[in-house]
């Protein structure tokens, strides 16, 4: 299925210039995702891993949802190009035509670990069954700034910025039941190469926007990347969880052996 998956978007990724300066083959992150629906209850709850892979060259980001929920069960994986800078696009399954809206995971993925926007306005990227896949959607990315949140339990000094979007209501826009507002929230920690959280919230159109449609939450909760504190090295994440989602990715031929052995090395050598 990926070896699929991999030659539909070969052409597409060759295209794009990857940052192979902060990202290796082998870097993975995984979340804790949660879904709410317009009274608060969870609906659909699971993880969402993304690993950087290589093959002929390029890297390539491989994403896999795994949910269960009261009115669906999602368990896929898919390749997408890396999405560089300030971004918008949605991660599919293709079989169920399901879609994950993601915004700008590695927007502070470089040497100088700095946010910068070059442009408010973020890139796009939907398939042509998504909602979000109209001409008429406007977006606007802004940094907040600087804040200190609360995951699994530890502090986190990070950056927060906010996406907006919105479609008029009617034909060629939104239509009843569908989203026509949207807010994502993100935070970014300097000690990681992808973002460590992101909430992201659609509303009905805006004749009705003060309904919210769900609201999705990722938290990281594993990764691969060595966070650091001053000169010393720390290990922001439990290492015992490094180990096992290191292993979990040997174990289903995600990653190679050498590459498997050298993570774990640097896992085992963070303390």
């Amino acid at each position: 299925m990926i070896n699929l998956f991999f030659t539909i978007f070969l052409t597409f990724l060759a295209t794009f210039s990857y940052a192979e300066s902060y990202l290796n083959e082998g870097s993975f992150w995984k979340y804790k995702y949660e879904n709410e629906d317009h009274n608060g209850y969870i609906v659909h709850k699971g993880s969402a891993t993304f690993l950087i892979k290589k093959e002929n060259g390029l890297l390539y980001e491989l994403s896999s949802i795994d949910e269960t929920g009261d009115l669906s069960f999602n368990k896929f994986e898919v390749v997408n190009k890396i999405p560089e800078g300030n971004i918008l696009y949605d991660v599919i399954n293709l079989e169920k035509r399901n879609v994950y809206l993601q915004f700008s995971p590695y927007l502070i993925a470089n040497n100088s670990k700095i946010i910068s926007l070059e442009n408010k306005f973020p890139k796009t990227s939907f398939p042509v069954f998504s909602y979000h896949n109209q001409i008429s959607w406007t977006f606007s990315s802004q940094i907040i700034g600087n804040e200190i949140i609360q995951l699994q339990g530890k502090s986190f000094d990070t950056i927060k910025v906010v996406m907006n979007g919105q479609r008029p209501t009617g034909p060629g826009g939104c239509m009843q039941g569908q989203p026509g507002i949207i807010n994502i929230e993100s935070w970014y920690s300097k000690e990681y190469n992808r973002y460590i959280k992101q909430v992201v919230k659609e509303f009905h159109c805006s004749i009705d926007s003060g309904k919210l449609l769900s609201k999705e939450t990722y938290e990281l909760i594993s990764s691969s990347d060595t966070p650091k504190k001053g000169d010393e090295k720390v290990n922001a994440l439990d290492q015992k969880e490094k180990l096992i989602e290191l292993k979990g990715l040997f174990d289903k031929g995600l990653i190679t052996k050498k590459i498997y052995i050298e993570r774990q090395r640097k896992i085992l050598e963070s303390d």
